[in-house]
């Protein structure tokens, strides 16, 4: 019995101090790289992987912490050189897969930085194949890809489902989801039906109070335009029937353009002013007068 422990202890120790030994090697060998060179190009992640011994992650969070000081060093020369970032956060994705830092950080460097937003893109899918189940980051993920498209493409059809995916998500925050709704709505039917049923699905998910007022709130308000997009598609059918705007919304149910005038989910009503042109009035408190009356478009 003796004999066996003291092999397994000897096993042990020799496997130990080959871990540490490839660790070390590992570690070494990107610092002589550096120093060899201004760009920092680290070794292929699958490389990397059959040095570590196990130490995958370790190694992950040594090139991440390696590619935050290459990133300030380059604040200090003339020439700055950022184009080896996305083969970085490449090979440290490969070595932690659900390293979330790296995958929205380094999406931003290397559009941000290295001009690559395409790049950001591939890493930031890669995020997702590789998280394809329940993880607190993936509504980020869905997130930055629809901004890099918007913002850095400006390609915004293509961003639409991501940032759709993002607000879906029961992980993403409520002020984000608020922000992604306004950009689904932007101003047509469609969009604004689809505002509602986002914040249909995030009240139905929802796990907390606040979300649930908020999603209550927003449903309100998607329903809201809705209405004003009906009266107002009701007002050019009127015109172009009749060769005249209406004076009143209640023509159009006499025309049977409608079935009736809708009260504002929002509280207030909706009108026609003297241009013809539907609007929304919404009740505000305002001194002694109990409340007044103001014009709202969307």
């Amino acid at each position: 019995m003796r004999q066996v422990r003291r092999v397994a202890y000897w096993t042990a120790v020799l496997l130990i101090a080959g871990a540490a030994y490839g660790l070390q090697r590992a570690v070494d060998a990107a610092e002589e790289e550096q120093k060899s060179s201004l760009r920092w190009e680290p070794h292929e992640g699958q490389t990397v992987r059959l040095a570590s011994f196990g130490f995958e992650q370790v190694i992950a969070d040594y090139y991440w912490v390696k590619s935050l000081l290459y990133v300030m060093e380059q604040f200090d020369r003339e020439e700055r050189d950022y184009s080896p970032l996305p083969k970085v956060y490449e090979t440290i994705t490969d070595l932690d897969a659900r390293f979330g830092l790296a995958y929205h950080y380094g999406s931003v460097f290397a559009a941000g930085l290295a001009s690559e937003p395409e790049k950001a893109i591939l890493l930031l899918e890669k995020g997702l194949r590789s998280n394809n189940r329940d993880w607190r980051f993936r509504w980020l993920l869905n997130y930055d890809i629809g901004s890099m498209y918007s913002f850095h493409l400006g390609e915004r059809e293509k961003a639409l489902p991501y940032y759709k995916a993002a607000a879906l998500d029961p992980n993403c925050p409520p002020g984000t989801t608020k922000f992604i709704s306004r950009i689904l709505s932007a101003g047509s039917a469609d969009g604004n039906r689809e505002m509602f049923e986002l914040w249909k699905h995030r009240l139905d998910t929802a796990s907390g109070p606040i979300m649930k007022q908020l999603a209550e709130e927003e449903m309100k308000r998607a329903q809201s335009n809705l209405y004003l997009e009906e009266l107002r598609k009701g007002v050019a059918l009127f015109e172009e029937r009749f060769g005249n705007r209406p004076e009143g919304l209640e023509q159009l149910v006499s025309a049977e353009l409608i079935k009736e005038v809708p009260e504002d989910p929002l509280g207030g009503t909706f009108s026609i002013d003297s241009d013809g042109e539907v609007m929304r009035l919404d009740k505000q408190k305002e001194g002694s007068d109990g409340g007044v009356l103001g014009r709202e478009g969307r």
